[in-house]
């Protein structure tokens, strides 16, 4: 596994934070995966290896919900966003956002793939634009 010696450490920082988000959105939300126990589909890089990533599920929330979960990552803390139309990738790593493929792949947004899914029913780029998500 490609799983950091720091991430059991990290975890708790990012779990802090998450609590942190949760308390601005007013309302539990559900991690669907934190430190992965097999390397998956995953970059050897991702922030989930470091214990500094969260995926939250999205799959019952409106798209009002969906956008007040967003405001509520940034104003916690979090830096990274993974945004999909099943979950919401929140991490403490670099600044930067990027959509998912059909496929459920990750790809980077400045690449305009075709295949990235819309966020609460708007592109991602719109969401990059209002909340400065980076690069």
């Amino acid at each position: 596994s490609n799983v950091k010696p720091s991430a059991k450490t990290n975890i708790q920082r990012t779990l802090s934070v998450f609590a942190k988000m949760q308390e601005i959105y007013g309302d539990k939300l559900t991690i669907t995966d934190a430190i992965p126990a097999t390397n998956g589909r995953r970059s050897s890089q991702s922030q989930h290896f470091y214990g500094r990533a969260l995926d939250i599920r999205i799959t019952d929330k409106t798209n009002a919900q969906k956008e007040q979960m967003l405001k509520a990552a940034i104003s916690a803390g979090f830096t990274g966003f993974g945004l999909g139309s099943t979950i919401m990738h929140i991490d403490l790593g670099p600044r930067r956002y990027w959509g998912y493929t059909s496929s459920g792949n990750a790809t980077s947004i400045r690449t305009g793939h075709a295949g990235a899914k819309p966020f609460a029913g708007k592109p991602l780029s719109h969401w990059a634009n209002k909340y400065n998500l980076g690069g």
